[in-house]
Protein backbone atom coordinates (compact mmCIF):
# COMPACT_ATOMS: atom_id res chain seq x y z
CA UNK A 1 0.00 0.00 0.00
CA UNK A 2 1.61 2.92 -1.33
CA UNK A 3 0.52 6.40 -1.00
CA UNK A 4 0.35 10.17 1.22
CA UNK A 5 -1.97 11.31 3.95
CA UNK A 6 -4.81 12.34 0.98
CA UNK A 7 -4.15 9.38 -1.34
CA UNK A 8 -4.01 5.56 -0.37
CA UNK A 9 -3.71 2.85 -2.97
CA UNK A 10 -2.98 -0.91 -2.92
CA UNK A 11 -0.95 -2.61 -6.00
CA UNK A 12 0.99 -5.78 -6.39
CA UNK A 13 4.01 -7.87 -6.68
CA UNK A 14 5.78 -10.79 -7.34
CA UNK A 15 9.30 -10.11 -7.76
CA UNK A 16 11.03 -6.71 -6.52
CA UNK A 17 9.17 -3.50 -4.54
CA UNK A 18 11.91 -0.95 -3.94
CA UNK A 19 12.53 2.78 -2.84
CA UNK A 20 15.50 4.62 -3.50
CA UNK A 21 18.05 4.88 -7.15
CA UNK A 22 15.50 2.59 -8.29
CA UNK A 23 12.12 4.25 -8.95
CA UNK A 24 14.41 6.67 -10.57
CA UNK A 25 16.09 4.22 -12.99
CA UNK A 26 12.68 3.33 -13.96
CA UNK A 27 11.10 6.45 -14.53
CA UNK A 28 14.03 7.69 -16.80
CA UNK A 29 13.55 4.41 -18.69
CA UNK A 30 9.60 4.57 -19.08
CA UNK A 31 10.42 8.15 -20.31
CA UNK A 32 13.22 7.18 -22.71
CA UNK A 33 12.79 6.83 -26.56
CA UNK A 34 14.93 3.52 -25.84
CA UNK A 35 16.21 4.22 -29.98
CA UNK A 36 19.03 1.53 -28.93
CA UNK A 37 16.96 -0.92 -26.88
CA UNK A 38 15.78 -1.53 -23.55
CA UNK A 39 18.99 -2.46 -22.30
CA UNK A 40 21.33 0.44 -23.68
CA UNK A 41 18.34 2.59 -22.19
CA UNK A 42 18.24 1.27 -18.63
CA UNK A 43 22.39 1.43 -18.43
CA UNK A 44 22.38 4.36 -19.01
CA UNK A 45 19.31 5.23 -16.90
CA UNK A 46 21.60 3.91 -14.28
CA UNK A 47 24.59 5.74 -15.38
CA UNK A 48 22.63 9.19 -15.13
CA UNK A 49 21.03 8.30 -11.87
CA UNK A 50 24.14 7.36 -10.14
CA UNK A 51 25.51 11.11 -10.66
CA UNK A 52 22.09 12.96 -9.81
CA UNK A 53 20.83 10.71 -7.21
CA UNK A 54 21.22 12.36 -3.48
CA UNK A 55 20.81 9.51 -0.98
CA UNK A 56 17.27 10.60 1.49
CA UNK A 57 16.77 9.40 4.85
CA UNK A 58 14.37 6.66 5.04
CA UNK A 59 12.90 4.96 7.90
CA UNK A 60 12.06 1.49 7.75
CA UNK A 61 9.93 -1.00 10.47
CA UNK A 62 9.58 -4.63 10.48
CA UNK A 63 8.43 -6.89 13.25
CA UNK A 64 11.78 -8.26 13.51
CA UNK A 65 13.61 -5.12 12.82
CA UNK A 66 13.89 -1.64 12.52
CA UNK A 67 16.49 0.65 10.53
CA UNK A 68 16.87 4.03 9.69
CA UNK A 69 19.43 6.08 7.98
CA UNK A 70 20.39 7.79 4.55
CA UNK A 71 19.87 5.20 1.67
CA UNK A 72 20.65 4.67 -1.55
CA UNK A 73 18.36 1.82 -2.23
CA UNK A 74 16.25 -0.70 -0.69
CA UNK A 75 15.15 -3.60 -2.98
CA UNK A 76 12.33 -6.08 -0.83
CA UNK A 77 12.25 -9.31 -2.99
CA UNK A 78 10.28 -12.45 -3.53
CA UNK A 79 12.79 -12.97 -6.40
CA UNK A 80 16.90 -13.42 -6.28
CA UNK A 81 16.87 -10.54 -9.56
CA UNK A 82 15.79 -7.74 -11.20
CA UNK A 83 17.29 -4.50 -12.86
CA UNK A 84 18.65 -6.57 -15.87
CA UNK A 85 20.34 -8.78 -13.66
CA UNK A 86 21.17 -7.35 -10.38
CA UNK A 87 21.08 -10.13 -7.52
CA UNK A 88 19.73 -8.08 -5.09
CA UNK A 89 18.63 -11.28 -2.88
CA UNK A 90 20.78 -14.50 -3.58
CA UNK A 91 19.01 -16.41 -0.73
CA UNK A 92 15.11 -15.26 -1.64
CA UNK A 93 13.13 -18.49 -1.84
CA UNK A 94 9.34 -17.42 -3.67
CA UNK A 95 7.44 -19.36 -1.47
CA UNK A 96 9.31 -19.55 1.90
CA UNK A 97 6.90 -16.83 3.42
CA UNK A 98 9.33 -14.19 4.15
CA UNK A 99 10.80 -11.31 2.03
CA UNK A 100 14.64 -10.93 1.34
CA UNK A 101 15.24 -7.42 1.78
CA UNK A 102 18.65 -5.28 0.55
CA UNK A 103 19.24 -2.28 2.11
CA UNK A 104 22.31 -0.31 0.78
CA UNK A 105 22.96 2.59 2.59
CA UNK A 106 24.90 6.03 1.62
CA UNK A 107 27.03 4.14 -0.35
CA UNK A 108 29.19 6.06 -2.36
CA UNK A 109 28.62 5.94 -6.27
CA UNK A 110 31.97 4.83 -6.44
CA UNK A 111 31.45 1.96 -4.46
CA UNK A 112 28.06 1.01 -5.71
CA UNK A 113 29.47 0.89 -9.35
CA UNK A 114 32.83 -1.25 -8.10
CA UNK A 115 30.59 -3.77 -6.56
CA UNK A 116 27.53 -4.23 -9.46
CA UNK A 117 29.89 -6.87 -10.37
CA UNK A 118 29.15 -8.61 -7.26
CA UNK A 119 25.74 -8.49 -7.48
CA UNK A 120 25.87 -9.48 -11.52
CA UNK A 121 27.66 -12.27 -9.81
CA UNK A 122 24.65 -13.66 -7.58
CA UNK A 123 27.20 -12.77 -4.40
CA UNK A 124 26.63 -10.78 -1.69
CA UNK A 125 28.33 -7.50 -1.13
CA UNK A 126 30.33 -6.89 2.05
CA UNK A 127 30.37 -3.16 2.93
CA UNK A 128 29.33 -1.33 6.14
CA UNK A 129 26.61 0.12 4.16
CA UNK A 130 25.19 -2.76 2.75
CA UNK A 131 22.78 -4.98 4.92
CA UNK A 132 20.94 -8.48 3.74
CA UNK A 133 17.79 -9.06 6.10
CA UNK A 134 14.61 -10.73 5.90
CA UNK A 135 10.83 -9.89 7.20
CA UNK A 136 7.55 -10.82 6.94
CA UNK A 137 5.81 -7.42 5.94
CA UNK A 138 7.57 -3.95 5.89
CA UNK A 139 6.79 0.06 6.91
CA UNK A 140 8.54 2.92 5.09
CA UNK A 141 8.23 6.24 5.75
CA UNK A 142 10.42 9.71 5.02
CA UNK A 143 10.46 13.43 5.60
CA UNK A 144 11.38 13.61 1.91
CA UNK A 145 9.44 12.85 -1.32
CA UNK A 146 10.57 9.28 -1.73
CA UNK A 147 8.84 7.23 -4.63
CA UNK A 148 8.59 3.62 -4.95
CA UNK A 149 8.16 1.19 -7.76
CA UNK A 150 7.31 -2.57 -7.88
CA UNK A 151 8.45 -4.91 -11.08
CA UNK A 152 9.11 -2.01 -13.42
CA UNK A 153 6.06 0.25 -12.28
CA UNK A 154 5.94 3.80 -10.48
CA UNK A 155 3.36 2.72 -7.87
CA UNK A 156 3.35 6.03 -5.52
CA UNK A 157 5.25 7.82 -2.98
CA UNK A 158 5.79 6.53 0.87
CA UNK A 159 4.72 6.18 3.12
CA UNK A 160 4.07 2.83 2.40
CA UNK A 161 3.09 -0.85 3.42
CA UNK A 162 4.53 -4.32 2.16
CA UNK A 163 2.95 -7.25 3.14
CA UNK A 164 2.70 -10.89 1.96
CA UNK A 165 -0.84 -11.98 0.89
CA UNK A 166 -1.19 -16.60 1.13
CA UNK A 167 -1.16 -18.29 -1.15
CA UNK A 168 -2.35 -16.14 -4.00
CA UNK A 169 -0.22 -17.34 -6.71
CA UNK A 170 0.21 -21.11 -7.57
CA UNK A 171 3.80 -21.52 -9.56
CA UNK A 172 4.52 -23.59 -12.01
CA UNK A 173 8.15 -25.08 -11.96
Amino acid sequence: TAGSDKEVSSAYFVNVTDIGMGPAVVGKVLSSGRPFGSEVAYYKSILNTFLTYKPMVVKVTTPEWKWEGKLRTLAVANGKYYGHGLCIAPDAVMDDRMFSVFICGNVSVVDFIMHTGTLKRGKNVHMEEVWYKTATAIEFSSQSPCPIESDGEILGWLPARVRLINKQLNFLI
